[in-house]
């Protein structure tokens, strides 16, 4: 709690005492992705670690030749430009065409990390593990009751089921409700 005029930080040092280990690790963890900008961040391709890391930073890495770089937390190699596990011995093109092609959409690219999502359910709203959330039809990311999307299809429903709620009114008002 702030009081008015307070210039005070909360840091994890002073507050240490008062929190759990585990706590205190996710504040660590959350001091060093505010770090990193937005606009810098790459997750790990990897789905059990996620480890959020510099996009600059791997661009740098000398570590390894061409687009391939380890994750600084896991050490999972991936490709840097396709953002998925490492592909062997295959080319970005060649992983690309080797990938099936759908006839219907089954993965989304998540606008904010590029990570590429399955649709599990038949849900419109996607949450990716980066915690951006969108519609998985048209993409736009979901707002406080969806995209304009989302908003237009439940008004066709409820444009569609209005005779029917109005009637079961009127029934209950002209029966009564037993």
């Amino acid at each position: 709690m702030s009081h008015y005029g307070c210039k005070s930080n909360l840091n994890l040092r002073s507050c240490a005492y008062l929190l759990t280990p585990k706590v205190q690790k996710m504040w660590q963890r959350r001091i060093k992705q505010d770090s990193i900008p937005q606009w810098d961040r790459f997750h790990c391709p990897k789905p059990s670690c996620s480890a959020w890391m510099s996009k600059t930073k791997l661009f740098e890495s000398i570590e390894e030749e061409g687009v391939r770089r380890c994750c600084f937390k896991c050490r999972t190699p991936f490709c840097i430009n396709c953002k998925v596990p490492w592909h062997s011995n295959l080319s970005c093109d060649e992983y690309r065409n080797s990938l099936p092609k759908p006839t219907t959409i089954v993965w989304h690219q998540c606008r904010s990390c590029q990570h590429m999502i399955e649709l599990s359910d038949k849900l419109s709203k996607i949450t990716c593990r980066c915690g951006y959330t969108f519609c998985y039809t048209c993409g736009a990311q979901w707002k406080l009751r969806g995209c304009s999307h989302h908003r237009k299809l439940e008004m066709h429903v409820l444009i569609a089921y209005f005779p029917f709620i109005v009637l079961i009114i009127l029934s209950r008002f002209i029966f009564g409700s037993h």
